[in-house]
């Protein structure tokens, strides 16, 4: 699949390749695995002169030395008495001989468990050598080791590179240029695919090169997840990056299951509530897999707190194959396709709150709500809910409901009247208030605008969507 988008991140780099001809130039590149940073990199250095590195974890230090070495020197054409002994005569012969080259080096993070010492050298070398022409890249997926190695005070690389870019996955807009590029027809079945993969492009390339019909679920499900030879079959386990603690296992497929607060997982899990918040703040914020959202209204100090998976794939996997594990084991992948196909619509329906609420965002930036936004997010206390409150100015705000599901005209309303009565308890003065409603398919949607009513279902995002993206589309 040939390259999408990612204008503003390649114009970021060329700026820094432009500014390295006259200073040495480190830049990281840091995103959850999946998301497209090697092929972003790849794509800017394509018509560069550049040597690669890949560190592999499971390499000893001298093994890996003697790999790089080889690279250096076919690469760079070292002249025979140059001799590379140790970490620290590679990174100054890479400097001196390397001089307007780029240099990659892709999950940099592994030299943690592989040659530690590196880190300090890279130090010690940047700082000696900070007028070398030439551009190094440093690519990381494991998030929290990324920071700790780059904005941890009492790490050797603190405060030694120019720039920290975060790759992050497509929203549903750009989604949906990959999805194009599939010869997808079906804006549902766009759309249900989305929500399984979310906008991290590896698995719509995987989709391409693996010649599966991509608006055939059952066979994207099984071809990419369940047979023997799937490439995403040890999915969750590799976005962990083998994390060893596998109590991040039982929390993540508590979540995935639909238990989302501290007591829920706590009972689901058997761990203490009072040792859960450790665990998942490491999920939360080093690994960045977990999302913690609090009511909207709320302030800094709110207990309440609601757990989310960040990406759809990872929810997938911990909801299905972690837990029905055997059964892949066993070869009975069409026994464990039969439990998923009875379930699906549940998990694309928690997904879908999500794409809903990047619909909202996206009718705000281009100015198509009845208020100017200044918050968005989820409500809830107690037995009451809100699944999106956009607050505004003045204190205006939407209180939409959502809803994966064909909805008659009465089904509707009374999701409507919950969402008003949630309201009534809400912590904080609002005025103004206009109600919606997001659906898969809902019926007379013109008698609910007629209402007052913001009312969109797929129909109406198709529209939304794919005019903006092929003009045409609305002719």
């Amino acid at each position: 699949m040939e390259f999408v988008d990612r204008e503003e991140e390649l114009k970021t780099l060329e700026m820094c390749y432009r500014r390295s001809r006259g200073m040495l130039y480190p830049v990281v590149v840091m995103g959850l695995r999946r998301v497209g940073k090697t092929r972003l990199v790849f794509e800017f250095v394509r018509d560069k002169r550049f040597i690669y590195f890949y560190v592999n974890p499971n390499k000893r230090s001298l093994d890996l030395l003697n790999e790089f070495s080889e690279i250096l020197a076919r690469k760079l054409s070292l002249p025979s008495y140059v001799a590379i002994r140790d970490w620290s005569s590679f990174i100054e012969v890479l400097l001196e001989f390397g001089r307007g080259w780029i240099v990659v080096l892709d999950e940099f993070q592994y030299f943690r468990d592989v040659a530690p010492e590196v880190f300090g050298e890279f130090q010690k070398w940047i700082d000696l050598k900070r007028d070398t022409p030439m551009m190094i890249i440093f690519i990381g997926s494991m998030i929290g080791l990324m920071k700790d190695i780059f904005e941890n005070r009492a790490r050797p690389l603190y405060d030694r590179v120019k720039i920290k870019m975060r790759i992050k996955a497509f929203p549903f807009r750009k989604a949906l240029v990959l999805m194009r590029k599939l010869d997808m027809r079906s804006f549902e079945d766009m759309v249900r695919l989305y929500l399984l993969l979310g906008g991290y492009p590896k698995y719509y390339v995987s989709i391409e090169d693996l010649g599966v019909d991509p608006g055939n679920m059952r066979n994207v499900i099984r071809e990419l997840f369940l047979t023997e030879n799937a490439p995403f079959r040890n999915e969750g386990r590799i976005l962990l990056g083998d994390s060893e603690r596998r109590v991040y296992y039982s929390i993540i497929e508590a979540i995935a299951l639909g238990n989302r607060k501290l007591s829920d997982i706590a009972s689901y899990t058997g761990i203490k509530q009072t040792q859960l918040p450790q665990y998942l703040d490491d999920l939360v914020y080093d690994l960045e897999v977990l999302l913690r959202e609090q009511p909207v209204t709320a302030g800094p100090k709110t207990r309440r707190s609601l757990y989310y998976i960040m990406m759809p794939v990872m929810e997938f996997w911990f909801r299905y194959l972690h837990r029905n594990w055997s059964l892949l084991e066993l070869g009975l992948e069409e026994e464990l396709l039969g439990i998923i196909e009875k379930d699906i619509e549940n998990i694309l329906a928690t997904r879908f709150e999500f794409l809903a609420r990047e619909f909202i965002i996206d009718l705000a930036r281009r100015k198509k709500l009845p208020i100017e936004p200044r918050k968005i997010g989820r409500w809830w206390r107690k037995k009451h809910e809100i699944d999106i409150l956009v607050i505004g100015t003045d204190k205006n705000c939407l209180a939409i409901t959502c809803r994966w599901g064909k909805l008659p005209l009465r089904k509707a309303l009374e999701e409507i009247e919950k969402t008003k009565n949630a309201l009534n308890h809400i912590e904080v003065k609002v005025s103004n208030v206009t109600y919606g409603i997001i659906a898969r398919k809902l019926e007379r949607k013109k008698e609910l605008r007629e209402l007052g009513y913001l009312a969109y279902d797929l129909e109406d995002l198709e529209k939304f969507y794919m005019g903006s993206i092929y003009p045409k589309a609305e002719s």
